[in-house]
């Protein structure tokens, strides 16, 4: 065991030698210089705005950062009141907290405070901004327990806890700066983030996340069943960036906003959520659903696990995070006394509380000490906490969709009355600030460029713009059609259909596969009918693949069936495509109206998914004529000889407050995507790989771009000279991190590329593009619009 040990150290101490030496890399790479925007001539412009308001800066304006803690004085230890559990429920009670004792320290010494509270900005946390510089720079005050009478400050108080102390230190003077690289407006924006948000977090009227604000009250909820609703809110940033009436060189600040919706958890008992999450009429009808079936538990459970739920039989509301759900009833449940006697948690509540329990179902706390029992129907799920993406179902996706999608008028007014809402025009804060918000929404001016033509293998599809897509012409023949050299399945999972539907849909996807050149052949079709528990799915597709199936269609009744994830696995295992279709689409596609549009659009995924080539891009005649340098420019951009790669990093989401406060490490890997081109550019591929949870940078990368320039070889018969990397997920701080990876990569696949390359060394150009994505900057046309509100859905 000691030697494992030692090698778990060994391993740990080379880790940390590797990652040094890698950052100690990256520190002398300098990066390029910002490219100068692009000139393209257009033969019209469009007048819009965009949601952001000017921000000027008095320049008498002066601001004084500083470093605030709270510290909770206990008899033996002290803790941090700006740190803790980070679920919203208690995010949200803590910044609260902050905000009323940061109040208290303000009344009680006004010789350290000598302004008010309007004089400075903070972010509920540990930063604050005074517009007047202190009196004193480092400086600590206390204040006895029993001189604070806020309720919200009591909750996150134990009883040990003898007196609370404010930590004051001095951090600098804001050079306040809008010119420069990033690292030097940094501050400038980092101040400004706080000042605006100061008021309304201090105002208490939204829940607060980062940077995105929804309103505490019910007014606007929109109810969408299951125990949830949805609020309406937005998202508040600050940007420094080129100054669009000026030109590039002048850089301005704007307030940007965006609006926001999310769903979130009703107030309401904990039981009469279950029974609604359930579909039952009783708690009694619970109880007896959640202990005998277990796919009914395991449901709940996924919706339960880690929503803070308060008590109420308490006098002192205790506020606890489920882990689970137990699976016994309360009457059958036994703990020990601290006598030695053993008792049921039905019969300890009775005893003590003289509470009989109606619903027998108990939720699981996890402590260090071991699990504690709460019946549910003592329990309240208080408001103020949103769903998280593990607990969506296809009905809420559904719904939110359709909440969410805005017409674009209508999404300018909703900005308009978010800001309103907010009063952050009238924030004493920021008029103490010496900040102006602008009173409209900023102008920029937009080139109309004439959209591409649309090459297929027959004909070429001139798009219109305003549309934003184009009519797929049933004549049309793809550019290179896929074949299936084999046969394929249609498989239907839990009988959704019958025989004789499935086998009319097979018929008529191969006609419309067979007009735009595909040779996909229905004779050559096996129809099946699988159950979808896992093991069968697993052993019915290896069976298949066996069986020398190149291709399956399967259909099931709901858009995001479980079953949908097993097939892709088994997808990514066995190497056989799949294609997955919901019964709204093949009712559609074997209905009266529409059917051909809805069997194009699965016979365009299907030829890709298949390796064909669906169509190509050609400049247009219109924009050449205003711009007759760019007769080259498809083949400039796109040259045969260049690759084009694609990298991003999904991360699993955040730990359970379970596993954190057990020291669990993160055991959710994290997945690198990667696409690249082949011999043109619409000729795409793709691969995927795990890797270690919660790492920024891409391992393995080296050995996953050799694969690709192996298949890029055996396709073009040649080697790209060119490779443009286009990198997601860094911010502008880790952009060294990028080249870093990338250098490493080709190190590891250039060399072994050399037999194909005439045994000479490989060495093509290579370029990173880094690509921030997540932009909520929104344009609406200044003047009338073209088209109606039911066409800008």
């Amino acid at each position: 065991m000691d030697d494992m040990k030692m090698v778990s150290q060994a391993a740990k101490m080379e880790a940390a030698d590797e990652k040094k030496r890698f950052m100690e890399e990256l520190a002398v790479y300098t990066l390029p210089a910002k490219l100068p925007p692009a000139r393209l001539n257009a033969p019209q412009t469009m007048e819009c705005e965009v949601n952001a308001f000017e921000l000027t800066i008095r320049p008498t304006a002066n601001w004084f950062k500083y470093r605030i803690d709270f510290i909770a004085s206990l008899d033996n230890k002290d803790k941090d009141l700006t740190k803790g559990m980070k679920n919203d429920f208690a995010k949200f009670q803590r910044m609260r907290a902050v905000e009323s004792l940061l109040k208290l320290f303000i009344k009680k010494f006004p010789a350290e405070f000598p302004s008010d509270k309007c004089q400075m900005a903070t972010d509920a946390a540990n930063m604050m901004i005074s517009f007047v510089e202190l009196p004193k720079a480092d400086f600590s005050l206390e204040v006895p327990v029993e001189n604070i009478a806020s309720a919200t400050v009591k909750a996150q108080l134990s009883k040990k806890c003898t007196k609370v102390i404010m930590k004051v230190q001095f951090i600098d003077k804001v050079n306040i700066k809008l010119e420069g690289e990033s690292e030097e407006i940094r501050g400038t924006q980092q101040a400004l983030e706080v000042i605006t948000s100061s008021d309304i977090i201090r105002s208490e009227d939204y829940f607060v996340f980062a940077n995105k604000f929804f309103p505490r009250g019910r007014d606007g909820d929109q109810q969408i069943g299951e125990g949830k609703c949805v609020k309406t809110g937005f998202e508040k940033n600050v940007r420094i960036s080129a100054d669009p009436s000026a030109g590039v060189h002048d850089r301005m600040a704007m307030l940007q906003i965006d609006a926001k919706a999310s769903p979130f958890f009703q107030e309401a008992k904990l039981v009469d959520y279950c029974i609604e999450i359930v579909g039952v009429r009783s708690a009694k009808d619970l109880e007896w659903e959640v202990i005998n079936k277990p796919f009914c538990r395991d449901t709940l459970k996924r919706q339960l696990k880690d929503l803070v739920v308060t008590t109420t039989h308490l006098t002192n509301k205790n506020n606890v995070i489920i882990s689970g759900i137990h699976n016994e009833t309360a009457a059958k449940t036994m703990f020990k006394m601290r006598d030695g006697t053993e008792m049921s948690v039905a019969d300890y509540y009775q005893d003590k509380y003289k509470m009989r329990l109606n619903c027998g179902l108990l939720v699981v706390e996890k402590r260090p000490q071991g699990k504690t029992f709460h019946p549910i129907e003592l329990l309240d799920l208080p408001r103020g906490q949103r769903v998280s993406h593990a607990k969506t179902t296809p009905m809420l996706t559904e719904q939110m969709i359709k909440i969410c999608q805005m017409p674009p008028l209508k999404l300018k007014q909703e900005i308009l009355n978010q800001l309103e809402k907010a009063n952050i025009r009238q924030s004493a804060v920021i008029q103490s600030s010496g900040i102006e918000i602008g009173r409209r929404l900023m102008k920029v001016s937009g080139k109309v460029l004439e959209p591409p033509l649309i090459n297929y293998g027959n004909d070429t599809v001139q798009l219109k713009p305003g549309q934003g897509g184009w009519k797929f012409d049933m004549r049309s023949q793809f550019l290179k059609p896929a074949r299936i050299d084999g046969d394929w399945m249609f498989v239907v999972f839990e009988r959704c259909t019958n025989n004789q539907n499935a086998k009319y849909f097979v018929e008529q996807i191969s006609r419309v596969a067979n007009m735009h050149g595909m040779q996909l052949d229905d004779r050559r079709c096996r129809i099946d009918e699988w159950r979808a528990d896992p093991p069968v799915v697993i052993e019915n597709f290896a069976r298949a693949v066996n069986n020398g199936i190149k291709f399956i269609m399967f259909l099931t009744k709901q858009k995001m069936d479980d079953v949908h994830h097993t097939m892709k696995l088994q997808e990514a295992r066995q190497g056989v495509p799949t294609q997955h279709l919901s019964l709204q689409i093949f009712n559609k596609a074997t209905g009266d109206r529409g059917a051909m549009m809805v069997l194009g659009n699965l016979v365009l995924k299907t030829n890709l998914k298949l390796g064909g080539i669906n169509h190509e891009i050609v400049v247009s005649p219109t924009l050449l004529r205003s711009n007759p340098s760019a007769k080259d420019f498809v083949s400039n951009m796109f040259p045969k000889n260049r690759m084009f790669i694609g990298l991003d990093v999904s991360h699993a989401g955040p730990m359970s407050f379970a596993e954190r406060a057990l020291n669990m490490p993160a055991k959710d890997p994290s997945v690198v995507g990667m696409s690249f081109t082949l011999s043109t550019i619409t000729e795409v591929r793709g691969c995927y790989w795990m890797q270690e949870p919660r790492l920024q940078t891409i391992d393995r990368l080296g050995e996953y771009l050799l694969r690709a320039l192996e298949l890029y070889y055996a396709t073009a018969k040649r080697l790209p000279d060119d490779i443009v990397i286009f990198r997601s997920g860094l911010s502008e701080g880790e952009f060294r991190k990028a080249i870093g990876e990338v250098k490493k990569a080709a190190e590891h696949a250039f060399p072994l590329m050399q037999a194909k390359n005439n045994k000479k060394t490989y060495d093509p150009s290579m370029s990173v593009i880094v690509i921030q994505l997540g932009s909520n900057y929104r344009l609406f046309q200044e003047k009338s619009v073209l088209y109606s509100e039911s066409k800008l859905h």
